[in-house]
């Protein structure tokens, strides 16, 4: 799977740990799901249909959704983007832009250990190309496949991460307190991945497409072709119940930096 060291293994999973980062993954093996929303979701959406076979090839996953000082060991290390809040001379700057969109939230943005936000889907491309490039391995954003899958705790009938209610792994909007969450303080889902649900939502590599699961291929699929919006999933801190299920599916312009939009990585074998 890897010839990279800080590999672990306990019962469960296996997880390794990107040095320079920080970030730790854990190795998913591939398999078939039954991908969508399925009679163990009493909350489905057009979108969210049919129910199909997929099939994925084994994969990283973060454990975490990308965090504020991980992000900016990017900034600093790789002159990426700086996330909306602390653009120089930004709208949204939190000491001297206009707008409050940011600065209200106080450190649930800037807090070393939140999810950072503020991060347009190139952004986050950015940034995974910056760790390739900087540690000769390959990563990337999860396709909403890869994503729900290990959301689902490897393809399990669940209609939250690892729970058929939300309060024990999502902060959501009925329990958030209105604003994001250190990263991994509810429970994982059954592989040991945190937040997957509520917290922050994340953007996925996919294009969004209402009808993607119509056509999607079965082996690894990924829509780069209908669209112009970006997938996002997992739903935020202010998001309601039916809005941080598993299969929820979301959509901004690439462009959009908004102050509930994050992101995680995947690494290919």
């Amino acid at each position: 799977m890897t010839t990279s060291q800080q590999i672990t293994q306990n019962k469960t999973f296996t997880e390794w740990r990107e040095p320079e980062t920080g970030i730790a993954f854990v190795w998913i093996p591939g398999a078939q799901f039954q991908m969508g929303s399925g009679d163990w979701d009493d909350n489905s959406l057009v979108d969210e249909l049919p129910v199909h076979e997929v099939t994925l090839d084994g994969f990283w996953m973060a454990k975490f959704p990308v965090t504020v000082r991980q992000y900016l060991m990017g900034v600093n290390k790789g002159g990426l983007s700086c996330p909306a809040w602390i653009e120089k001379g930004g709208h949204y700057n939190i000491h001297t832009g206009k707008s409050d969109l940011f600065k209200s939230l106080g450190c649930s943005i800037t807090g070393d250990y939140h999810p950072v936000t503020g991060i347009s889907w190139d952004d986050a491309v950015s940034y995974a190309g910056w760790l390739s490039k900087k540690t000769g391995l390959q990563f990337g954003l999860p396709t909403e496949a890869q994503w729900e899958f290990a959301a689902r705790s490897g393809g399990k009938r669940e209609k939250f991460a690892g729970a058929d209610k939300p309060d024990d792994v999502a902060w959501y909007a009925s329990n958030s307190n209105n604003r994001a969450h250190p990263v991994g303080e509810k429970k994982p889902n059954g592989i040991g991945l945190y937040d997957m649900c509520g917290n922050v939502c994340e953007w996925c590599l996919d294009l969004y497409y209402r009808f993607a699961y119509e056509i999607n291929e079965k082996h690894n699929p990924i829509n780069t072709k209908n669209g112009s919006c970006r997938v996002v999933r997992g739903g935020s801190w202010n998001y309601g119940a039916r809005d941080v299920r598993c299969a929820d599916r979301g959509l901004y312009v690439p462009e959009y930096r908004g102050n509930d939009l994050g992101f995680r990585l995947i690494r290919n074998p």
